[in-house]
């Protein structure tokens, strides 16, 4: 049996088009915490509750942009092929206190990912092993922020993940317990990826 990543070159050869695109979503942490935040349910253009602006609020029926998401049909990708080669995360704060700081370790130290692809768990992640892409590097909050970008390190897959069109996939934030925190704030999820698709 072939290895999954000679599946999706041979898919994506068959298919046309083949170059680097990600996978990527976003979702509100709420205040009081909760045990399970499921990514790639809501898809681009529905309505969900997100963070419109730095020093705003999160607004209920918030419409998801690229901004967000690019999942385009809840829960699977009809028309094409991903191989994931690994994964990072933003923290969409709110505010800019010493508390939001606070609050993301206390989340990130008391969480884990958990992917499943069609039927099968397929991987566990501490959140603590998941680089941060905007991570702070001040002891003080907002004296010296040091934001990464898209060349922060990623968490790379021991063995890449591959999803074939059609195929679902479920990727959550899990918690033994809700973990509260002082201010809600948004989690948005980046599967470095290959993608294949029809011309």
């Amino acid at each position: 049996m072939p290895l999954p990543s000679a599946r999706f070159a041979a898919l994506s050869r068959s298919i046309g088009e083949y170059f680097t695109q990600g996978l990527y979503d976003s979702v509100n942490y709420a205040a009081a915490g909760q045990a399970v935040m499921t990514f790639f349910a809501v898809p681009l253009g529905q309505a969900a509750v997100l963070t419109t602006a730095v020093g705003g609020a999160p607004a209920a029926g918030t419409v998801k942009t690229y901004r967000d998401t690019n999942m385009e049909v809840a829960g699977f990708v009809p028309d094409k092929a991903y191989q994931f080669s690994g994964m990072s995360v933003y923290f969409r704060r709110i505010t800019d206190l010493v508390t939001d700081e606070l609050d993301r370790k206390l989340v990130i130290g008391n969480t884990w990912w958990h992917f499943r692809i069609g039927d099968k768990d397929v991987l566990y992640v501490p959140s603590a092993f998941v680089p941060i892409i905007n991570n702070s590097l001040a002891t003080t909050w907002g004296a010296t922020r040091v934001d990464a970008g898209p060349m922060a390190p990623m968490y790379g897959f021991p063995t890449p993940l591959t999803i074939l069109p059609g195929q679902v996939i479920r990727v959550t934030m899990e918690a033994g317990g809700a973990v509260p925190v002082t201010t809600t704030f948004d989690v948005q999820l980046m599967l470095h990826a290959d993608m294949g698709r029809a011309v």
